[in-house]
């Protein structure tokens, strides 16, 4: 059965009462499609988490173009995925799946993850791309970088087969690294907005809805469970139960960590460069602290301890908050919701 769930194909035989009867091998049975479809519609809501955050950060004349990409990633994503993406990443082509297929549950789930990955482009790359220029950067991520980060890892390729393998169960280094290192990368090439750095100026930069920010962070937080505990390969077995139970609870205890150490770490730098009031809880940076909590641990949330998870959720939200100053106070680098800093070196 275990050979037989790494091919393609659908069935194993088994000999019931004398005879052969075909059955589904783990992950196709029907419980297990069921639970990737409600795991996977889960991650789709990162979308609209995503969106939130990057509406809220920008000025709002615009909050409607912000929107706009968000969408068009996950539609330009889905056909790139069924054209040429899935190919890339798994060698199957997704394009020939006849009705009934039971790998179509497998396909939606990385449309969702590869959108995932794309999507962070979006908000550090903010209020400087055309939406036509922007769809053309994300086709290329969505169909190529993401598909080719896929096919080295969990598409069987060669960090799969170093010794001890390659493991990152949910996606910290093959959806948040290959995002964020992209969305440093990109933030950087376009350059700062116009004024962005300049004194006077600071305030015309400030985020126009901090409501919209935290509701976003927990919209994701709560699409985080359809991406953490939905990667076991379905939920038939007692270890899918076991992997999908502690990828919750150390997915929930990283996020808390890491959003307090985010915000001790930020009150901590306001005192020393004496702020007016640096008893204030920076709430952005609580926000995007939790965030960099929840990429941190999605690598090896089936098997780290719940202590283990604990510490993973301090470090990374140390991290965040000092890179972050550094790409912003030393490069320069216009980075609007701090994507490089929560996914790429969270992730990391």
């Amino acid at each position: 059965v275990a050979s037989a769930a790494q091919s393609s194909d659908a069935t194993v035989m088994k000999s019931v009462n004398g005879g052969e009867v075909s059955l589904p091998v783990h992950g196709q049975r029907p419980g297990d499609v069921l639970w990737k479809l409600m795991t996977s519609t889960l991650v789709f809501l990162m979308q609209l988490g995503f969106a939130m955050i990057e509406s809220g950060m920008c000025r709002q004349v615009n909050v409607i173009a912000t929107y706009a990409k968000n969408i068009l990633d996950f539609t330009f994503g889905s056909l790139c995925a069924l054209l040429f993406g899935y190919n890339i990443a798994y060698g199957i082509n997704a394009i020939g799946f006849e009705r009934g297929d039971p790998r179509q549950a497998q396909f939606f789930s990385h449309i969702v993850f590869q959108a995932t990955a794309a999507t962070i482009l979006s908000g550090a790359m903010a209020e400087r791309t055309t939406v036509w220029g922007y769809c053309m950067l994300s086709i290329w991520m969505s169909g190529v970088v993401f598909s080719c980060g896929v096919a080295v890892t969990w598409g069987g390729g060669c960090l799969s087969k170093l010794d001890p393998p390659f493991h990152d169960y949910s996606g910290a280094g093959v959806v948040h690294v290959v995002g964020g290192a992209a969305a440093i990368v990109g933030a950087y090439i376009v350059g700062p907005r116009r004024g962005r750095w300049e004194a006077r100026k600071h305030g015309d930069f400030a985020p126009h809805d901090v409501k919209s920010v935290l509701g976003g962070v927990l919209v994701l937080w709560v699409a985080w469970y359809g991406f953490n505990p939905g990667s076991s390969t379905g939920m038939t077995t007692l270890q899918d139960a076991a992997d999908a139970s502690n990828a919750a609870l150390t997915t929930t205890m990283s996020g808390s960590a890491a959003g307090l150490a985010a915000a001790f770490t930020s009150r901590i730098h306001s005192r020393m460069n004496n702020d007016e009031d640096p008893a204030e809880v920076d709430v952005l940076t609580l926000a995007n602290g939790i965030l960099a909590g929840l990429v941190a641990i999605t690598a090896g949330c089936d098997s780290v301890e719940p202590w283990g998870a604990l510490f993973i959720g301090i470090v990374s939200g140390i991290l965040f908050h000092v890179s972050a100053i550094y790409l912003a106070e030393v490069w320069h680098v216009d980075d609007v919701v701090d994507a490089g800093s929560v996914h790429c070196i969270a992730g990391m």
